[in-house]
């Protein structure tokens, strides 16, 4: 018959077809290959980069820096001030300090003060009378000492250039001869159970100020 084809040319075509759909297949496993083969790539270099700045943050950034850079992203934290119980034999709170943004609360000896900064301008508002009054002032506001003459500013203690590794403490820094700290005799900075500790000595007696909740600290003012 005339339309009738050549099987072997039908099976040639069909054998031809076949190749090219089998290097189809190889072009593309190989394109997958390739772009897996980057993609691993990418996330090694990715966990390199990670490792190499976790060792950093962990081995080389200062822990008095370590708690600022967490204070700066979080934006608040709680400063607990602890003092020794010689009569219970344990720590006990005797102060808090709070900061969230640019509002302050300080409690301290049943004593509630409030401050709100304002660019360079600072408000302290206290509570007289039973109502809350503002006032500007023009002081620093977290200050720790006895009289204010012998007060400590925390940016002194919060400067990792005042520091240094005590050596018979691992893993403690303290703050070096000759920086000015008042009338504390030695103030030591240090990381335990996860949170920042300063503790200060001051005639053989300690208090201890306990950075945490980081983050999470928030102030609601009374007086709105």
């Amino acid at each position: 018959m005339e339309n009738e084809r050549n099987p072997w040319e039908v099976i040639e075509e069909e054998n031809v077809a076949n190749a090219h759909k089998t290097a189809t297949k190889k072009r593309r496993a190989a394109r997958r290959r390739t772009a897996s083969m980057w993609f691993l790539g990418v996330v090694k270099w990715i966990l390199l980069i990670v490792l190499v700045l976790g060792f950093v943050y962990t081995v080389l950034i200062h822990p008095v820096n370590k708690l600022k850079l967490r204070i700066l992203l979080g934006d608040s934290y709680t400063m607990n001030l602890k003092a020794f119980n010689y009569n219970t034999f344990d720590w006990q709170s005797v102060g808090q300090i709070k900061v969230d943004g640019n509002l302050i609360y300080i409690s301290y000896n049943g004593n509630r003060i409030y401050y709100e900064v304002d660019g360079e301008t600072i408000y302290e508002y206290k509570m007289i009378d039973g109502g809350w009054e503002k006032e500007k002032i023009d002081e620093q506001i977290i200050a720790f000492g006895g009289s204010e003459e012998d007060a400590v500013d925390l940016s002194v203690l919060l400067d990792r250039r005042n520091y240094r590794w005590a050596k018979e403490k691992l893993f403690v820094c303290r703050i070096k001869d000759g920086v000015d700290i008042g009338q504390f005799d030695k103030v030591e900075f240090y990381r335990v159970g996860g949170k920042y500790e300063m503790k200060l000595y001051i005639d053989g007696n300690s208090a201890t100020i306990v950075f945490e909740d980081i983050g999470k600290t928030q102030i609601n003012p009374p007086w709105k």
